[in-house]
Formats: C-alpha cells, structure tokens, sequence
C-alpha cells in the first residue's frame, strides 16, 4: 500500500512529499502504533489537480514551507501522536540566492508561524 514509508527496525520514517494520498495517507498513519514514530519530518510541496501520481517524486523546486504547498499537513499532524518531535526538511529553491544560516533561518520562521497557526485552530476547535 505504502512501499514509500520506510520501516527501519520497526520505526516509520515520515516524509509527506514522498508519500502518496491513495489511500489517504491520514487514515493510514493513524493505524499505526504511536511507538513507530521517533519524529517525523514535515516539509509541504506543490501538487495541481490530477497530480497525485507526483507524491513520492517530487523535486525540491516542488518542494514549499509547511503551510505554502498543497500537501494535507494538517491532516497528517492530527494523526500523529500529540507530543511527536517534528523535523523540517525544505531545499533552497534554485531560483533562491542565499546563505545557508539565512535560509535556515527562514525555513525555521516559516515552520514555526504554520505550527503556531496550527495549534491555535486546534484551541478554536475544542
């Protein structure tokens, strides 16, 4: 079902721009047990309609900030355990000119303002 999810001695290894939404991928994760998930690892990535078949080849000038693609983060992160450490992997597009600290920089405001958003709309729903 999931040949890119990758099990190394009985851990998942969570990249979403590698993984395919057939069947959605959050209905998947969420059975599984918590103990497979060290972490996990979010980046988001540009998909148009009819475009599923991209996931799990996606370049990194496909690649966004969590929040700025079209992936089901959201979705994914609501099937994770609730105290899961997260990781963030985003290549430096080609069309991007900077030094590294500065993207890193970059890269880190960007994922802490979608998580923030994130759990601010998880507060609104309670």
């Amino acid at each position: 079902m999931y040949d890119r999810v990758l099990v190394i001695r009985n851990l998942v290894a969570l990249s979403p721009p590698t993984l395919p939404d057939t069947p959605p991928i959050a209905a998947f994760l969420r059975g599984l047990e918590p103990r497979l998930f060290p972490y996990a690892q979010i980046s988001d990535g540009v998909l148009g309609p009819g475009e599923l078949s991209k996931l799990g080849r996606m370049s990194p000038n496909e690649r966004r900030m969590p929040g700025d693609g079209t992936l089901p983060l959201r979705q994914i992160l609501d099937a994770l355990p609730a105290s899961l450490p997260l990781s963030v992997e985003v290549p430096m597009p080609k069309t991007v000119r900077l030094p590294a600290r500065e993207w890193a920089r970059a890269t880190a405001e960007s994922t802490r303002r979608f998580l923030e958003d994130y759990y601010r709309g998880k507060q609104v729903t309670r």
